[in-house]
C-alpha cells in the first residue's frame, strides 16, 4: 500500500512539473497563447502552429549556417516570443531552422512565451529587459553580447554570425 501511494505522489509530483506554462486566448486575434516557458515541441505540438510547420519554408543561407554550426555551440541563447505575435510566428521558425542546420545544442536554447504585455511567469520580462517579442539573446560565458529585437536586420543565420564575430 505504501508503495501505491509513493507511485501516486509521484505521478502528481511529476505532472505538476510537466507544463510549465499557461495557455490562453489572444483577445485580439484569437490566437493560442503560450505564456511561460516553452519548448520548441510544445511550439510543434500546438495544432494551431501552422506558422511553424516545416520551419515556414526556410532555407537558412548555407555559409552563415557553417559559420555558426562551427561557432555556435559555445553559446547559448535566450527567446521571448508572442505565440500571438506574427513577427514571432516570422523569426522563430527561421530561427529554428537555422539552429537544427547549424546542430546547435538544443539544452542551450531557452523560450519563454509572453503575453500582449510581454509577461511570462516569473518576471522574464524585467530580467530580459524584454520590449518587444520576438527578442533573441545571445550569451558567451553568461554574458549577453548581443541581441535580435523583432526582425532580422539581414537575415536570423546572418545577424547571429555578426553578433558573435563582434
Amino acid at each position: 500500500m505504501k508503495r501505491i501511494a509513493f507511485l501516486i505522489a509521484m505521478m502528481i509530483s511529476l505532472n505538476s512539473f510537466a507544463q510549465p506554462y499557461e495557455t490562453s486566448k489572444d483577445a485580439e486575434n484569437g490566437s493560442v497563447v503560450l505564456k511561460g516557458r516553452i519548448t520548441m515541441g510544445d511550439l510543434k505540438n500546438e495544432p494551431t502552429f501552422t506558422w511553424l510547420k516545416d520551419n515556414g519554408g526556410y532555407s537558412p543561407e548555407p555559409v552563415a549556417t557553417q559559420y555558426l554550426k562551427d561557432n555556435l555551440e559555445n553559446y547559448t541563447l535566450v527567446v521571448v516570443m508572442g505565440t500571438w505575435c506574427e513577427d514571432s510566428q516570422i523569426l522563430v521558425p527561421k530561427l529554428y531552422a537555422t539552429l537544427t542546420q547549424a546542430l546547435f545544442p538544443i539544452d542551450q536554447l531557452t523560450v519563454f512565451g509572453v503575453d500582449r504585455t510581454k509577461d511570462a511567469l516569473n518576471g522574464e520580462k524585467a530580467q530580459y529587459n524584454i520590449e518587444k517579442v520576438p527578442t533573441i539573446i545571445v550569451y558567451k560565458d553568461a554574458k549577453e553580447i548581443g541581441r535580435i529585437v523583432e526582425v532580422a536586420t539581414k537575415s536570423v543565420e546572418e545577424d547571429l554570425v555578426n553578433i558573435i564575430k563582434k
